[in-house]
């Protein structure tokens, strides 16, 4: 599992993009405190067809 580490935190993200290049846009997506990363799974599919999603 990919972490991010801050001084004081420990953040846990996902990278999804079939198809990156320089131009392609990314769509950072940041869910709430009773949710978790899975909030997103219905809709990152299709939003990897045309954007980095992390």
């Amino acid at each position: 599992m990919p972490f991010l580490h801050t001084a004081t935190e420990k953040i846990y993200y996902e990278v999804h993009s079939p198809v990156f290049t320089d131009k392609t846009e990314t769509i950072v997506m940041v869910h709430s405190v009773i949710t978790d990363h899975t909030l997103f799974d219905s809709i990152t599919a299709e939003l990897t067809q045309h954007y980095c999603v992390i």
